[in-house]
């Protein structure tokens, strides 16, 4: 099956439509915010009522888009204390649009307001560059957190900035048998895709499932980290050895989302309950996340085939907030480019 922006020029040049099916079927309009939006219909801001009696004069443009420079000015006002106030509340947060929109400045500004409220916060990349890209302004946020005496001192190495991998404790083991599950997916999907263009119909052919593929990796993980698990939820662990960094962590910022695949995002969920067993019946164990990132930029890695790669969105836990089981519970959709000359 093609995505819809490889066969519809008009859905690749809107982002909306392809980054996650946001705003037609994802979320209903109370649960969505863009440029164009100062509050949701029945959402009351009271954070924010004292700035925002504007007359929205920044949307003033011929396309009806903030001005660039208005966006520039009221930066924080408009998006970072938004996602900080959603963060508080509990919500799981997608930032997304497109190049020269603002996603990290964004990103940075919302971790320097949430490590100086105190927060025991995880910055990640889904790879080691994504990581880089934000770790400077992470890890200087989370030094000078410390040194307020707003974190214990054992949070240096405990909430270091890591890739996601590292930082859910999945480590060269743990890659490697994600890895194998994923070559055997690829290798059934691509004889499926071959039956297809034969015009051969097989009524057995078995749709993706990345729930039923983490659970098998889970009991390989549970299997070899339970003694320290319990270790760690009695509070009886004298060093951090071996225990992933998000056990200590009250909220985690992934960047590049696009880059993890349906499975992948099924671990992080199952990792984060197994260490959280108090709060396993939430996503991720509770964990406040944020993601950050574009669809349309970068494709997931080793997922799907060449031509059809298995994309997070394409899951129903993206896309649904049924008994707030989903991953996402807030969209922030960044449109205005304020990268212009």
């Amino acid at each position: 099956m093609k995505r819809a922006w490889q066969d519809d020029p008009e859905v690749a040049r809107d982002v909306e439509e392809a980054m996650c099916l946001a705003k037609s079927t994802a979320f209903d309009d109370d649960d969505y915010f863009d440029d164009n939006h100062w509050t949701f219909e029945n959402e009351t801001d009271e954070t924010d009522d004292d700035d925002d009696d504007d007359d929205n004069s920044g949307t003033d443009n011929k396309d009806g888009e903030l001005d660039a420079e208005y966006v520039k000015e009221n930066f924080d006002r408009l998006y970072v204390k938004k996602v900080v106030r959603w963060v508080d509340e509990g919500m799981n947060v997608f930032v997304t649009g497109s190049q020269g929109r603002g996603k990290s400045t964004c990103m940075k500004n919302v971790i320097r307001e949430l490590y100086r409220a105190g927060n025991r916060l995880l910055v990640t990349g889904s790879t080691g560059t994504a990581v880089v890209n934000i770790s400077d302004v992470a890890q200087m946020e989370l030094d000078q957190a410390i040194a307020n005496d707003l974190l214990p001192n054992e949070m240096a190495s405990a909430l270091a900035p890591d890739t996601v991998h590292s930082a859910f404790g999945l480590r060269y083991r743990e890659n490697a048998s994600l890895q194998k599950l994923r070559n055997a997916e690829t290798k059934r999907a691509t004889e499926a895709e071959v039956k297809m263009k034969e015009g051969v119909e097989d009524e057995h052919v078995e749709q993706r499932d990345a729930s039923k593929m983490a659970e098998g990796f889970m009991r390989e993980y549970i299997g070899r980290h339970q003694t320290l698990q319990r270790i760690f939820v009695k509070g009886e662990h004298s060093s951090q050895k071996g225990i992933p960094a998000i056990a200590f962590a009250d909220m985690v910022i992934i960047d590049e989302i696009s880059m993890i695949d349906d499975l992948l995002m099924e671990v992080l969920d199952s990792v984060g309950r197994f260490w959280r067993p108090s709060e396993s019946h939430r996503p991720f164990g509770g964990l406040r996340m944020v993601f950050v990132g574009d669809f349309q930029q970068l494709p997931p890695v080793g997922s799907g085939t060449r031509q059809n790669p298995i994309y997070l969105f394409e899951n129903e836990k993206w896309k649904t907030r049924t008994a707030r089981q989903g991953w996402v519970d807030r969209v922030l959709h960044l449109k205005t480019n304020i990268r212009q000359e």
